[in-house]
């Protein structure tokens, strides 16, 4: 009970009830916290550490200690995303907040994040949040 509680009270604190212009209401690495199994745990907060590198199923499976076809069926049942999913998702929000917080160049941005390049960056950009990474910094970007 009182590991469910903070994490629903981390919720309400570090993000906005509302956040405005269709910026995400949650945080990928929040939300893995909540997983039940132990089995993932520690590569969930590995994963958050090092998602900046470049990294395949078949590495991840080794950092958790499973086979790739026992490690993809787990996390899938674990977390709900495949992990290159979840993998995508934690660069997404590293990307966001330098987006939001920076004016470097999108390559810099994308390498900083783990994507090979700006042009995977604004594809996954598009498909999560349905706008490209540039109109996000122009419409989120924080001065001063």
């Amino acid at each position: 009970l009182g590991r469910d509680m903070a994490l629903a009270v981390a919720r309400m604190l570090v993000l906005f009830l509302k956040r405005p212009g269709g910026q995400s209401q949650f945080s990928t690495q929040l939300q893995a916290q909540t997983v039940e199994g132990q089995r993932l745990a520690s590569l969930l907060s590995w994963l958050a550490d090092h998602h900046h590198q470049p990294m395949t199923v078949e590495e991840m499976a080794s950092q958790a200690g499973m086979s790739p076809r026992t490690f993809a069926r787990v996390f899938v049942t674990e977390t709900g995303d495949t992990p290159a999913l979840h993998l995508e998702k934690l660069r997404l929000e590293h990307a966001v907040r330098l987006l939001e917080t920076t004016g470097t160049s999108l390559d810099m941005t994308a390498q900083a994040c783990g994507f090979t390049g700006h042009e995977q960056l604004r594809r996954a950009f598009q498909r999560h949040k349905g706008i490209t990474p540039q109109a996000y910094r122009q419409r989120f970007q924080r001065t001063g």
